[in-house]
């Protein structure tokens, strides 16, 4: 191992006497990795089984992962996640719809992603479809609200479509954090992150939902090089957002409408 560098870690040196075909990196990662959030069951809706949930972004994939940790760099990924079998496990790639009893999930990423986008949710939740290519994970107790909340996902997949090209990730989902989810959402490909916060009764918030489904586009497909430019990441899906909102409820609804970059730049200060 290098020498620590603030902010960057320290660098794993490898000597090789010959090229390889690759190299198999053995590897542990404490429970107190800036990227890891672990929830007692006290801090989930249903109260009854712990959480975990990853935040990568910006630079903590590095924590829990050893990997080169910067948005010009991607790689596609497998994973294997092993589980207790009263919970379920899902990430940033293709995901299962129901439990199983071994608690033992395979994870595959075939399209190459930034480290910032690498994601993984551990707990009590369940999965319910909206369509056949968009559906919502949610706990017990918030599933049903929250499957009523994103009925128009599928629309929203519909308009983006057709303002920006055929949506390449395969399927979108979403999966709505416990309260104590600190953010208000994580454009992780194929299954946003999303904060309850947003599950009002009566969908007035779901511009959220429009923001990170539009990522899909600006950010996961097309991604700042570097953090110097993350504000064309978020500049253009915040337009893209718009667009998307405009085409489902019109140009009425954009005029008053406040853009999700407002609501979440506390976390990009």
């Amino acid at each position: 191992m290098g020498n620590e560098v603030q902010f960057l870690g320290r660098e794993l040196i490898v000597e090789l006497e010959a090229k390889p075909t690759f190299i198999t990196i053995y590897y542990s990662t404490s429970t107190d990795a800036a990227g890891l959030q672990w929830l007692s069951p006290q801090q989930t809706a249903g109260k009854k089984q712990p959480f975990l949930f990853t935040q990568s972004q910006a630079i903590l994939a590095r924590t829990w992962v050893p990997i080169q940790d910067s948005p010009g760099i991607r790689f596609t990924y497998e994973a294997t996640i092993k589980v207790p079998a009263q919970l379920m496990a899902a990430m940033s790639a293709e995901n299962p719809q129901e439990k199983n009893a071994s608690g033992i999930y395979h994870f595959k990423m075939p399209k190459p992603i930034p480290a910032y986008l690498l994601a993984l949710a551990v707990g009590d939740f369940q999965f319910k479809p909206l369509d056949k290519r968009t559906g919502v994970y949610a706990e017990q107790v918030t599933i049903d609200k929250a499957v009523y909340e994103f009925a128009d996902l599928p629309q929203m997949v519909d308009a983006a479509e057709k303002l920006y090209g055929d949506y390449a990730w395969g399927r979108y989902d979403l999966i709505v954090l416990p309260p104590s989810f600190p953010f208000g959402g994580m454009e992780n490909p194929m299954l946003t992150f999303a904060t309850p916060t947003i599950i009002a009764g009566d969908r007035s918030l779901t511009t959220l939902v429009a923001h990170e489904l539009a990522h899909s586009w600006s950010g996961n497909l097309v991604t700042n090089a570097t953090w110097d430019d993350f504000w064309m990441n978020e500049g253009f899906t915040v337009y893209f957002e718009l667009r998307i909102m405009e085409a489902i409820y019109g140009k009425r609804y954009c005029r008053h409408a406040k853009p999700t970059w407002i609501r979440r730049s506390e976390i990009y200060d």
